[in-house]
């Protein structure tokens, strides 16, 4: 996903890797790409040694230095088809450790899931909370295309939804009986 991102600002105008995280964290970027500072710088010296991006100029400033990155011919293929790969292939938003957590519910005491629901819920919330700060900031900063506004609205759905489902674990809960799921001995071969 790192690369993805760098390649594709970096195919917009030439940038530093501190304009790109200042652009990914404006909109709140983190949230949904899970492209961490660190990561981002990365995926920048990756890029550079396979050639896909350079250096266009450093600049200094006092003791400082930046470098500025541009994207090269090969990195707008390289791109191209990563971005062509990325709309094409499904990438559903499975919270796989939760539900892999839900098949075992029963080994756990009943106040202690209630109070693990009670603090994703509140986890959950401040996601949709910096979501809606991400979309503000896009739109401040004069972001107005509507795919950008769906992206962000399609993100609220998908939580919303988790909300919900949260919240009907949370009543399955008060009124079942947690039963402990009998796994069946598998026949080998």
């Amino acid at each position: 996903m790192a690369r993805l991102m760098v390649l594709g600002f970096l195919n917009k105008r030439p940038m530093s890797g501190y304009e790109i995280q200042q652009h990914l964290q404006q909109g709140r970027t983190e949230e949904w790409t899970n492209v961490l500072p660190g990561s981002l710088y990365h995926a920048l010296k990756q890029l550079e040694k396979e050639g896909l991006v350079k250096v266009r100029e450093v600049i200094r400033t006092g003791h400082r230095s930046k470098a500025v990155y541009e994207i090269t011919e090969k990195g707008r293929e390289v791109y191209t088809a990563m971005l062509r790969e990325a709309l094409q292939t499904p990438d559903l938003p499975y919270p796989r450790n939760f539900y892999s957590a839900l098949a075992f519910l029963a080994d756990l005491p009943k106040e202690e899931i209630r109070q693990a629901l009670s603090e994703h819920i509140e986890e959950i919330k401040k996601k949709m909370e910096n979501l809606k700060i991400g979309r503000k900031a896009k739109t401040e900063a004069g972001v107005n295309a509507e795919y950008i506004h769906a992206i962000f609205a399609n993100a609220e759905k998908h939580i919303r939804l988790h909300l919900e489902f949260l919240h009907e674990l949370q009543q399955l809960l008060e009124k079942a009986k947690l039963e402990d799921i009998e796994i069946p001995k598998m026949e080998e071969p």
